[in-house]
């Protein structure tokens, strides 16, 4: 069996994750593998700002409607906060790749269907 070339579609969406500057400390100098499976927070390091400004951009170069999509959902606040210790922070969904490739496909964002695509990990 013959694996398939990656579409134009996925080589689009690794150019603009790869343009991501905001890799954490502890992935700094690694060389990242980018994946259906590769989360924008735990591998990326997208967060607050950084986080708005790259789902603003993929949300106009992929034609991709807001639908039911809440940045809240996916993405912590941005920097350190001096009582983090002492705060509750909210749990947030995963992010992936894959998800934003489906999501990409279908033109819109449908959280339900792209949670089950992660938790069934299938982006096909």
């Amino acid at each position: 069996m013959v694996a398939a070339a990656p579409s134009d579609l996925w080589k689009d969406l690794v150019q603009l994750a790869s343009s991501v500057d905001s890799v954490g400390l502890r992935k700094l100098g690694k060389q990242i593998d980018y994946t259906p499976h590769t989360d924008l927070v735990k591998d990326l390091g997208l967060t607050g700002d950084d986080a708005f400004h790259f789902m603003e951009n993929f949300a106009s170069r992929f034609h991709v409607a807001p639908g039911d999509y809440r940045p809240s959902d996916y993405f912590g606040a941005e920097g350190l906060w001096l009582l983090s210790p002492f705060k509750k922070s909210k749990r947030t969904r995963p992010i992936t790749l894959g998800m934003l490739l489906l999501a990409a496909k279908a033109g819109v964002w449908d959280a339900q269907r792209l949670q089950q695509a992660h938790e069934q990990k299938q982006y096909g």
